[in-house]
């Protein structure tokens, strides 16, 4: 039959202090009259510390003597420090909950981050920039956190509810009206787009017939969106030369140059004043214009390699593509 055995620990200097030669890791085993006279709660907590088996047990009471009597003062000790700290904590808690109750009504309004619309800088409609999430009742007010036990608190559950109750729904409903033109908007703008798309080719389909190579592709509806493109590129290309690339994007993380040279913005103007030529000359059909960069730095490395070359970037923004082409005075050394 196994007996009660407690785990404790007595320092020497305690041990000094009581008179005791043992300390250490030690063993108390209390009488069955010493166990009976203990109270319920000093059994409980001296059960925490019960010998474990083959004797090996990490928790240990820390006693000043090997005594029974300093085993009951000790854990004492403990049980008032538990009902401290589970005081304080519900102080605490209660402060908490009664400071998410004094919240603004607006501090308790939070958003579902699955449904949302978006705005621009300007408050207008977007399809890129600010989040305008659906309103809906937080688990608890902004700046003041709560566990889940104080979310479950009946009067959170009830100020929540009357939030929702009373609140929320106007929110909801002026949300849900803005949802509903954004999607207008955007079923809108997916159209002119499309439309827009549409005028782009057809106009360079009108583009390519006056091309001697590519008027009968244009003419017998074959695609001619692309070749004409690449024209347009050629074109303002060979009225410049410094081409370093023509593609359908530039080099990555063009950077502002610092101190350009007298070339880099002779080489600038010449672009602007190809490009404003080439703007007129264009069908307004299109839809399409040439735009040009400030003087920057693009790196033309390859792969792994690292090299800075000082450039002007010219893009034609179309609704069916766009061609980008990359002018340096520096031309002919970054293509070797």
């Amino acid at each position: 039959m196994s007996k009660i055995q407690i785990n404790i620990f007595v320092s020497a200097e305690n041990a000094a202090k009581s008179g005791s030669v043992e300390y250490g890791e030690l063993v108390v085993e209390p009488t069955a009259e010493q166990w009976a006279q203990a109270t319920e709660e000093q059994r409980r907590k001296a059960i925490c510390y019960l010998l474990g088996t083959h004797g090996r047990n990490i928790n240990r009471l820390r006693t000043s003597s090997p005594t029974w009597e300093a085993v009951l003062v000790a854990i004492d000790d403990e049980i008032a420090e538990e009902k401290a700290r589970a005081e304080k904590a519900r102080a605490e808690s209660e402060e908490r909950i009664q400071r998410a109750l004094a919240a603004p009504d607006k501090e308790w309004i939070g958003v579902d981050a699955n449904r949302y619309y978006v705005v621009g800088e300007d408050g207008d409609y977007s399809v890129s920039g600010y989040a305008r999430s659906r309103p809906t009742i937080a688990a608890f007010p902004s700046g003041v956190y709560l566990s889940d036990e104080q979310r479950r608190d009946p009067r959170i559950v009830a100020h929540r509810e009357r939030l929702a109750r009373d609140v929320l729904p106007p929110l909801v409903a002026e949300w849900e009206r803005r949802y509903a033109e954004w999607q207008a908007w955007r079923k809108a703008e997916a159209e002119r787009a499309e439309q827009a798309k549409r005028d782009c080719e057809a106009g360079l389909r009108m583009l390519a017939a006056r091309e001697d190579d590519l008027s009968r592709a244009a003419t017998e509806g074959y695609a001619v969106t692309k070749a004409m493109l690449d024209r347009l590129a050629q074109r303002l290309a060979g009225r410049v030369g410094h081409v370093v690339k023509i593609d359908t994007s530039t080099w990555g993380s063009p950077k502002d140059r610092s101190a350009p040279s007298k070339a880099a913005f002779a080489l600038r103007d010449a672009v602007e004043a190809a490009a404003r030529e080439e703007n007129e000359a264009l069908p307004q059909s299109l839809g399409a214009r040439w735009v040009v960069s400030r003087i920057v730095r693009v790196d033309v490395g390859e792969e792994d390699e690292t090299r800075w070359i000082t450039a002007v970037l010219a893009t034609l923004e179309t609704p069916c593509g766009t061609r980008e082409i990359t002018f340096s005075p520096e031309a002919e050394s970054a293509a070797e």
